[in-house]
């Protein structure tokens, strides 16, 4: 449960910061059409790089969850379907995720999962 609450306050926090700051011509950037809209005259460059820079440190801490497991619980569990959601918008706003081994192995492993699999194939 820690994960899940973990992620919805703090990781959702920050990366909900850089979608709302990025450009909305930007992947992952919140469009007119969502609830959280900010114009675009209100978005700036520093809000950009202080949301990363707090995704960095939320992403450091679960790579540091994934330390020696193959899983967040060790064994595949909802926690890594939730998480493996979140860290995967994350990726389509232009934050590097490859230097931070651990998060990238999980997520490989859980894209393999059958059901995941099948729903990105299809």
């Amino acid at each position: 449960m820690k994960w899940i609450a973990w992620s919805n306050v703090t990781l959702v926090e920050a990366a909900s910061r850089l979608s709302t700051s990025l450009p909305t011509s930007s992947e992952g950037a919140v469009q007119s059409n969502s609830l959280d809209w900010v114009p675009p005259d209100q978005r700036s460059a520093i809000a950009v790089e202080k949301a990363k820079a707090d995704l960095a440190v939320c992403l450091r801490i679960l790579d540091g969850g994934l330390e020696g497991k193959s899983f967040l619980l060790d064994d595949y569990s909802l926690v890594d379907t939730h998480l493996q959601a979140l860290v995967g918008w994350i990726g389509t706003m232009d934050v590097d995720l490859t230097p931070i081994l651990n998060v990238i192995g999980w997520l490989q492993r859980c894209s393999e999962r059958p059901a995941i699999a099948k729903l990105m194939a299809g």
